[in-house]
C-alpha cells in the first residue's frame, strides 16, 4: 500500500461507523502471537541466566501486564523518576523492605516480554549515536513503551480503545491536515525546523541534530494543513523488526496540533509495520512525564521489558 492509499485508508477507518476488525486480520495476528510466544518460551531467562520464576512450567502465566493508571504503575512511575539510570532492577528489588515500592517494582519485573530481531549491525547501531534524534535512541531493556505494531489499518483503529484516536484523526483530516512520509532528511529538516522553531527547546535540538549515517535505516514523516505548513513532525529508525520513534513533535501554536500528533503517529506505525516493524519503542515507559504516559496508554503503548535475540 502506497503512502496515499495509506493516508486515505486511515482517514475512512476513521470516519466509518463500523469498527470491526476483519477476521482475517484476527487470524494472523494469532498465528503470529502463537509463534512470538513459543520464541518466549524458547529465550526467556533472568538476568543472571536462570530460569524465570513459572506457574505450572508456564513463564507466560507468571508475566502480568503493568498497566497505566494503576497503583503499581503510578509508584513503578514516580521510583523510576527519583532511580539513578543504569541501576539493576533485580539488585534494587533485593534491596527494598517489602511494601508497596517493592511490589511495584516485582510488577516491573514481570511485565511480559518483546522479543527482537535484529542482526549484528543492527545491535551495534542501535547502541550508537542517532543523529537525527541528536542523542542515542536506546533505552535499555526493562520497562519500556512499546507498541505491538498493528498489521492492519482495520485492527489498529478497531474498538473502543482507540476511540480518541479515530476522533481526533477526524479533527484533523476535517482541518485538512496530510501525512506523508519525507523524500529525505533535506525535506524533512525543512518542515522540522518550522515545527521546532514554534517550541522553547526548538533552537536546542537544532543544535544536536545532523543526516541519518550511512546503513542506518531511518524514516522521517511530516503532517502538514491545507497551505502545505508543517504542523508536525516524526522520525523512527529501524534496526531489524524493532523500531524507535525518536521524536514526534508539533507546533504548539497550530489549532490542530494535538490531533495531528494521533493522525501522523497511526500513519508512522502502519507505515512502520509495512516495512517489516514488528514493535515500536519510545523510550522508558516509566520515566516519562505522566501527560505523556497518558498519551501514550491511548496510542496502545504497554509496558514491555525487551529481549534482543541477535544474529550475526
Amino acid at each position: 500500500m502506497d503512502h496515499r492509499n495509506l493516508y486515505d485508508v486511515i482517514v475512512h477507518i476513521a470516519h466509518s461507523r463500523s469498527t470491526t476488525v476483519p477476521a482475517v486480520s484476527a487470524v494472523t495476528r494469532a498465528r503470529a502471537d502463537a509463534k512470538q510466544n513459543d520464541r518466549i518460551d524458547a529465550l526467556s531467562r533472568a538476568d543472571d541466566g536462570r530460569p524465570e520464576p513459572t506457574v505450572d512450567g508456564d513463564p507466560s502465566r507468571w508475566r502480568r501486564d503493568l498497566r497505566w493508571g494503576t497503583p503499581e504503575f503510578d509508584a513503578a512511575s514516580d521510583l523510576a523518576r527519583r532511580m539513578a539510570e543504569g541501576r539493576r532492577l533485580t539488585t534494587l528489588i533485593k534491596a527494598l523492605p517489602r511494601g508497596p515500592q517493592r511490589r511495584a517494582l516485582l510488577a516491573t519485573h514481570r511485565a511480559p516480554i518483546a522479543i527482537a530481531h535484529l542482526r549484528a549491525s543492527d545491535d551495534r547501531l542501535l547502541r550508537s549515536f542517532v543523529p537525527p534524534a541528536g542523542r542515542t535512541v536506546f533505552s535499555g531493556t526493562r520497562a519500556q513503551a512499546v507498541l505491538d505494531v498493528p498489521m492492519s489499518p482495520y485492527e489498529y483503529l478497531s474498538g473502543k480503545r482507540r476511540q480518541a484516536v479515530r476522533t481526533n484523526i477526524r479533527q484533523a483530516a476535517r482541518a485538512g491536515i496530510i501525512c506523508e512520509r519525507s523524500a529525505g532528511y533535506l525535506d524533512w529538516m525543512d518542515s522540522a525546523e518550522d515545527v521546532l522553531a514554534a517550541r522553547d527547546s526548538g533552537a536546542e535540538a537544532l543544535a544536536t541534530m545532523g543526516p541519518p549515517p550511512n546503513g542506518a535505516r531511518t524514516l522521517l514523516y511530516a503532517a502538514k494543513d491545507a497551505e502545505g505548513m508543517p504542523v508536525a513532525v516524526a522520525g523512527a529508525v529501524l534496526f531489524g523488526d524493532l523500531a524507535y520513534l525518536f521524536t514526534l513533535l508539533s507546533d504548539p501554536d497550530h489549532k490542530t496540533a494535538a490531533a495531528s500528533r494521533y493522525m501522523l503517529h497511526t500513519f508512522v506505525a502502519l507505515d512502520l509495520g509495512q516495512e517489516g516493524a514488528r514493535h515500536l519503542v519510545v523510550g522508558s515507559a516509566l520515566r516519562e512525564r505522566e501527560g505523556n504516559q497518558y498519551f501514550q496508554h491511548l496510542l496502545g503503548y504497554r509496558v514491555r521489558n525487551l529481549r534482543l535475540d541477535v544474529t550475526p
